[in-house]
């Protein structure tokens, strides 16, 4: 039986995260902001919130990650080193 707060859209929360392979905090900013109307209104949306705000802190460390700099061990060439600075520079 699903519960009344999953019976609106065509589509429960689950079957279109599992459908679009999402993780879980995007799962969950899915699921609360679907059924927020239906059950504990502005409390899902901060939880929403929240797990979007774990979500943009993830994507960020990702993309500080890809435009880190690579630093060759023992490496002396200034010239060589301030080219790759640059262009991982944002």
């Amino acid at each position: 039986m699903r519960p009344k707060h999953y019976q609106h859209g065509g589509i429960e929360p689950i079957d279109y995260i599992q459908a679009n392979d999402m993780n879980f905090c995007a799962g969950n900013v899915v699921k609360y902001v679907t059924r927020y109307p239906y059950k504990s209104g502005l409390d899902d949306l901060k939880k929403a919130r929240q797990y979007l705000d774990f979500l943009i802190e993830t994507e960020i460390k990702r993309i500080d990650k890809l435009q880190t700099p690579v630093r060759l061990p023992g490496h002396t060439d200034s010239r060589r080193q301030a080219a790759l600075e640059r262009k991982f520079k944002t």
